[in-house]
């Protein structure tokens, strides 16, 4: 079985072109297709602990994590991917925007059930014994702490309004 070459995990398939498990390509290469297979969070865990710790609870319980399985201090940040996923390609482009930088290295990437669980399967898993629960994406949000999500918004739009 394949392993993943970012997170060490063995998953039955990889991205032939990245050799990357759903969870690493989604996190490496994520666009708006993905929009729908993550959920956005402010966290101090490293995007590949997070990653690690979702394949590992998988394995253990067969479902899908919500954020506050994999970090209990998760706090979700509503924000769409797709507008993180421009402004990350901005500042990561330009000396302009460090201190934008810093501050949306705290926002990760976590995981929706909608993610296609063929590609999850791992040797322990190779039955395909996965729960089917069918959740609506927003299930898998944490709370929301406004004060300590204004600041990312507020940067975001700082980004953007540089654009303009």
């Amino acid at each position: 079985m394949p392993l993943c070459k970012l997170c060490n995990n063995n998953v039955i398939k990889l991205n032939p072109y990245t050799q990357l498990c759903i969870l690493c390509n989604i996190y490496k290469f994520y666009d708006r297709l993905d929009v729908y297979n993550i959920v956005l969070c402010i966290s101090n865990m490293n995007q590949l602990d997070i990653i690690k710790a979702t394949h590992q609870f998988l394995q253990k319980n067969n479902t899908i994590p919500l954020p506050i399985n994999i970090d209990e201090h998760a706090i979700h940040i509503n924000i769409n991917p797709t507008v993180l996923y421009e402004c990350n390609i901005i500042i990561n482009t330009s000396n302009e925007y460090e201190n934008e930088k810093k501050i949306l290295n705290n926002i990760k990437i976590f995981y929706t059930n909608t993610i296609d669980r063929n590609l999850l399967k791992s040797r322990r898993l190779i039955d395909g014994q996965f729960k089917q629960e069918k959740l609506n994406p927003l299930y898998f949000t944490c709370t929301t702490n406004t004060t300590n999500t204004q600041i990312y918004i507020d940067t975001i739009n700082t980004i953007i309004n540089k654009m303009i």
